[in-house]
């Protein structure tokens, strides 16, 4: 059984790669918050921090040991995508792979 279609790998690879153009469009702590919420809702046991730094912010998305296994660092450019392990292991890709969809329903959610 598959857990992501095709688009939504190439999307979760593309933004891992890339990141994701904001441009200045979003309040970061409303957005910092939406995340964090999204992200809580995940239906996989991970967990998140975040700390707002002005105009800026971090989520960390941590797996069940609490090793944080994705970092998102946002500002009002562009949110980055950070992964931790060189060669993460198939739960902690598929933690950071469920932080990152719910990032990106956030964002379509705010931007339409």
């Amino acid at each position: 059984m598959k857990l992501f279609a095709r688009e939504e790998k190439d999307l979760i690879a593309g933004v891992w790669a890339n990141g994701f153009d904001l441009r200045d469009m979003i309040d970061i702590n409303d957005l910092t918050m939406s995340i964090w919420e999204a992200i809580a809702k995940v239906p996989y046991p991970i967990t998140t921090t975040f700390n707002l730094l002005g105009n800026s912010s971090i989520i960390n998305v941590m797996d069940e040991s609490n090793d944080v296994v994705l970092r998102l660092h946002i500002d009002k450019q562009k949110i980055e995508f950070r992964l931790f392990e060189p060669k993460p292991s198939r739960d902690d890709t598929v933690a950071a792979a469920f932080a990152t969809m719910a990032t990106m329903g956030v964002i379509n959610k705010m931007c339409n």
